[in-house]
């Protein structure tokens, strides 16, 4: 546990807070439980507290989400709701309820009409070539687990 406390602490420190990470506010939720029942309550709280001044930095940017490896993908979105709603959670504010409400909604983008049957109407998908062509074209995505299934 200490090892995992210390790696969390230390990926804040260097600006994790900033970063919408796939996982990374359930990994520290989970560390903070342990942490708890480790009787280093201290210590989680100073955790969970980062979670919500997360929350709070990406609530700041509004709809204007950072671009990651792509301008626009379900892997900024569904972290950013995940973030929220640990956030929520650990104060139950009104006001992360509200903006996970408004977020909601984002979701449903990446579950658009797809040219295959087994494309169509899944939400979370990956990118091809066409995100990282000479043009940053948006569009054509591809199930990750579609591309590997032949």
């Amino acid at each position: 546990m200490e090892t995992a406390a210390h790696i969390l602490e230390r990926a804040y420190d260097l600006g994790a807070g900033r970063h919408l990470a796939i996982g990374l506010s359930e990994t520290v939720v989970e560390a903070t439980d342990a942490l708890d029942r480790d009787g280093q309550q201290e210590r989680a709280t100073r955790l969970r507290e980062e979670i919500v001044r997360s929350a709070h930095c990406f609530i700041g940017l509004g709809d204007q989400l950072p671009e990651h490896e792509v301008a626009y993908g379900h892997a900024i979105v569904a972290p950013s709701l995940n973030l929220l709603i640990d956030a929520w959670r650990i104060t139950d504010d009104p006001l992360l309820e509200k903006e996970i409400a408004e977020r909601l909604p984002w979701l449903p983008a990446f579950s658009g009409r797809q040219p295959h049957i087994r494309l169509h109407g899944v939400g979370i998908r990956h990118w091809d070539g066409f995100w990282f062509g000479r043009g940053r074209l948006f569009g054509d995505l591809r199930l990750r687990h579609a591309q590997h299934r032949r």
